[in-house]
């Protein structure tokens, strides 16, 4: 199922700031890490073209000279300002008052032509504040990584960092987007999307990669990770100091967060664990409680009431966890497939209470495909 990333929350959030920045009249550079997913070109565009006040243009700054603000300037003039003269002068200012109307998007800064562009943009954004808001053109500049040097916002001249913009919920939605009908139980939907949101991160790459597995691999994902990691070119060396500018590292519902595919490379099978625990307990704990709640009726002519629990007496079946349901129950001839299912749910709930995870095995149990929400 095709998914915009960019209409996401937390994405659109950030594209309407870089958007918001053009319209006050501002260039724009905005920074993302290696391996980020494509589309946000095509979708500031779109966003910029509702308004009718400029053209959208993109080039390559592979084909311009990177030798030189002078020389960048030069080829700029040759490519936007029609019918330019011998003795014009190929100024910032001269580009800003002869270029109108227009937001250029440069592709392909490399680290060879970043200090011409940024030398570029710093003498550009200076002749902007000289030029009517209305009739300013503008560029926006996407870098990969940490470019030496950083670079600065000035007046006219925008800094954005795509770091810690996407959140659970944002990646939630997306992951449920993806998966659509692939696991039809929605138990098995639930505990995926949940499992699946908490590996991915912030990764729309990886999410999109987990998705496409089956239930054993989503529950026990490291060797899948490891191929993740290994098909970009990361390893147990690379990885033992994750950075944002790599991929390795971003921050998600404000902490920081190591890669799951990094943390596979370098061993991590027990955080790895800790982080399906994690999905698996936001859904199995209210599934096991509402599976204990539609028991009760059921094996309440079976309980002999009250009991002596460690807590002190009990008078209602209600106030009666699973594990304590079924040590009640023993020797009071239950039908077979309800104690099969209190014994299941018991050892689910043990399971994510020592901070295990539950099994494939119990998942996939007959018992509880069949139990009703």
């Amino acid at each position: 199922m095709e998914v915009n990333w960019w209409r996401l929350p937390g994405s659109t959030r950030f594209l309407e700031t870089v958007f918001q920045e053009l319209r006050s009249g501002k260039n724009v550079v905005v920074s993302f890490p290696r391996h980020m997913v494509g589309g946000f070109r095509e979708t500031l565009a779109e966003r910029v073209r509702e308004i009718d006040l400029w053209r959208w243009r993109t080039i390559n700054a592979a084909e311009f000279p990177s030798d030189g603000v002078a020389s960048l300037l030069e080829a700029l003039h040759e490519r936007f300002v029609s019918a330019r003269q011998a003795s014009d002068v190929c100024s910032a200012l001269a580009l800003a008052q002869r270029l109108i109307g227009t937001v250029v998007w440069i592709e392909d800064a490399t680290e060879h032509a970043w200090d011409t562009w940024t030398a570029f943009l710093d003498q550009y954004q200076h002749a902007c504040q000289s030029c009517d808001l209305l009739d300013r053109s503008l560029f926006c500049l996407p870098v990969i990584g940490n470019p030496t040097p950083p670079p600065r916002a000035d007046a006219a001249l925008a800094v954005w960092r795509w770091e810690g913009r996407i959140d659970r919920l944002d990646m939630n939605l997306y992951v449920d987007r993806v998966l659509a009908s692939r696991f039809p139980h929605p138990l098995h939907h639930q505990v995926v999307l949940a499992v699946v949101t908490e590996l991915a991160g912030a990764d729309a790459e990886l999410a999109q990669h987990l998705a496409a597995q089956d239930l054993a691999t989503i529950m026990a994902p490291l060797q899948c990770l490891k191929d993740f990691a290994a098909a970009r070119g990361w390893t147990a060396v690379s990885c033992q100091h994750p950075n944002w500018a790599e991929g390795t590292l971003d921050r998600v519902n404000g902490a920081s967060m190591v890669h799951s595919a990094a943390v596979a490379a370098r061993g991590g099978r027990t955080e790895l664990t800790r982080r399906v625990w994690r999905g698996q307990v936001s859904v199995l704990y209210p599934f096991i409680e509402q599976q204990r709640i539609n028991i009760i009726p059921l094996i309440r002519s079976y309980l002999r009431l009250p009991v002596e629990t460690t807590y002190g007496k009990v008078d209602n079946a209600e106030d009666l966890e699973v594990g304590q349901l079924l040590y009640f129950l023993r020797g009071n001839r239950l039908p077979p497939r309800l104690w099969n299912l209190l014994s299941l749910l018991t050892e689910m709930r043990h399971a994510l209470a020592h901070l295990d995870t539950v099994p494939l095995t119990s998942l996939l149990a007959e018992e509880i495909l069949h139990c009703e929400e």
